[in-house]
C-alpha cells in the first residue's frame, strides 16, 4: 500500500513560495536524439540488510536474488521506462549502500542533482528505521543547493516476513508525512509493490521537473 503522505498539491506549493523565477539545478536533462524525454537520477539510501540491492534487482530484471550480497560502495542501474502519462523516463538509481557505516567520501558525491530520494527500512528491524532521519540530514548537507529541490519516497521493505514486524504501518506513514513524502511498503521476496512504488516516484518526479524543463532548457 502506498500514498502521498502531505496534502494534494504540497510539491506544487512549495514551488509557487520558493522558486519564484529561479530553476533548480538539477532539473533533468533530455535526450539529444529523442530517446527518452527525462533522465531521472534517484539516490537509494539504508541500513545494511534493508534490501536496498534487492529492490534494484527486483525493479531491473524483475527477479529476485534469494543470496543476500552485500554491497561495498556504489551501484548504479539504468533502465528507460514508460509512465502512463506517455513520458519516457531514463531512470537512474543509485545504491549509496550501507548508510554511515562506510566513511568513504566518495560516495557523496552521487548524491549531487539527484531528483529523487529512497529512504528504505527493513519493518523487522527497529534499528534501521530509527537511522533514516539522520540519513536524511546526511543527504541534505551535501545538497544544500539542490535538496529542496529533491522529491523522497520511504519504502518500508520486507513485508512477507510481517510476522517478525518490528516497525508499525503507521511510523512508517508518520515518518513519510513529516517529510511530505511518498510511503509504500514492499516485499523484494515476492515483488508486492516494489514497480509501483518505483512507477508512482517517477511519476511524481516528472510531473514536479515538467513545469521546469522546457523554461529551463529556453534560457
Amino acid at each position: 500500500m502506498g500514498n502521498l503522505c502531505g496534502a494534494e498539491g504540497d510539491y506544487e506549493t512549495q514551488n509557487d513560495q520558493s522558486f519564484n523565477d529561479d530553476y533548480p539545478s538539477n532539473v533533468p536533462s533530455s535526450s539529444e536524439t529523442g530517446d527518452y524525454d527525462f533522465s531521472i537520477k534517484i539516490v537509494l539510501v539504508g541500513a545494511q540488510g534493508t534490501g536496498k540491492s534487492s529492490i534494484i534487482n527486483r525493479f531491473e530484471s524483475e527477479s529476485f536474488k534469494e543470496q543476500y550480497k552485500k554491497t561495498i560502495g556504489m551501484d548504479f542501474s539504468s533502465r528507460l521506462i514508460t509512465l502512463q502519462n506517455g513520458r519516457r523516463i531514463q531512470l537512474q538509481i543509485w545504491d549509496a549502500s550501507g548508510a554511515l557505516e562506510h566513511d568513504n567520501p566518495e560516495r557523496f558525491v552521487y548524491y549531487n542533482n539527484a531528483h529523487g530520494l529512497i529512504l528504505a527500512y527493513d519493518i523487522t528491524n527497529l534499528k534501521s528505521f530509527k537511522i533514516l532521519q539522520q540519513s536524511y540530514d546526511e543527504f541534505l548537507s551535501y545538497t544544500s543547493e539542490t535538496g529542496q529541490h529533491t522529491l523522497k519516497m520511504i519504502i518500508g521493505n520486507k513485508i512477507d516476513n510481517d510476522a517478525r514486524r518490528e516497525v508499525p504501518y503507521h511510523l512508517g506513514e508518520d515518518y513519510a508525512i513529516n517529510l511530505g513524502a511518498l510511503f509504500y511498503e514492499t516485499s523484494c521476496l515476492t515483488g508486492q509493490n516494489v514497480e509501483h512504488a518505483i512507477y508512482s516516484f517517477n511519476a511524481e518526479i516528472s510531473n514536479y521537473f515538467s513545469q521546469f524543463v522546457n523554461k529551463y532548457h529556453d534560457r
